[in-house]
């Protein structure tokens, strides 16, 4: 029996445009290792969907995107989805990622076996919400937060899933610290480098591990 990853997406705004994009590459990963996959994705991704599937298909690996608060993850249109102390007893022996504001510890208290996710929100610099796969700021965030369930798919642990996240943030903030004191060239200005530095290592610095 093949294992189930579970994929939430929206693409509402493009804070959540890039993740929804970005997901492709976790989907083709899976198809390729031969998981099987539910993809909910825009107006499909709502609590009573994204819950009904989990408790019919019990996947390994739940994989979230959208917006967030400290109690609740967000589906299409900022509509809560998992929420604190009401449905994420369904998170139960799954290993959980969320690319937005965590309910780690509570998760992890109703018995999630491992959860990744952020302090605050993952915030990210971008140039153009058109061409999310190609935007050559947006791959540093992207790179970093889709290791995670790339190392799950492939057989890695969540906490060998967040150190090699955590890897790929170094090199992502070793690359634009170079370009900002002008070791490398560049076509960004200071201010903008300045900007992009600042979130690529308040997010590394967020990213939480509950294991």
């Amino acid at each position: 029996m093949n294992p189930t990853i579970f994929i939430g997406r929206c693409d509402d705004d493009p804070m959540v445009t890039f993740p929804f994009h970005w997901a492709e590459q976790i989907k083709e990963e899976a198809e390729k290792l031969e998981w099987d996959i539910i993809d909910l994705q825009k107006e499909n991704y709502t609590e009573e969907k994204a819950m009904r599937c989990i408790e019919e298909h019990a996947p390994f690996f739940v994989f979230f995107n959208g917006h967030g608060e400290g109690w609740c993850t967000t589906g299409h249109k900022r509509r809560p989805v998992l929420i604190a102390n009401k449905n994420d007893f369904l998170l139960k022996n799954k290993i959980a990622y969320y690319t937005a504001q965590y309910l780690g510890q509570i998760a992890y208290d109703n018995g999630c076996k491992a959860y990744i996710g952020y302090e605050d929100t993952f915030a990210f610099v971008y140039l153009n919400e058109d061409a999310p796969l190609n935007d050559d700021i947006a791959k540093s965030y992207m790179e970093a937060s889709n290791e995670v369930p790339l190392t799950i798919l492939n057989g890695g642990t969540p906490k060998e899933a967040y150190e090699k996240s955590q890897k790929v943030f170094d090199k992502w903030i070793d690359i634009w610290e170079k370009r900002w004191k002008g070791m490398e060239k560049t076509k960004f200005p200071p201010k903008v480098i300045g900007e992009i530095l600042a979130t690529l290592i308040a997010d590394k610095d967020g990213q939480r591990l509950f294991y």
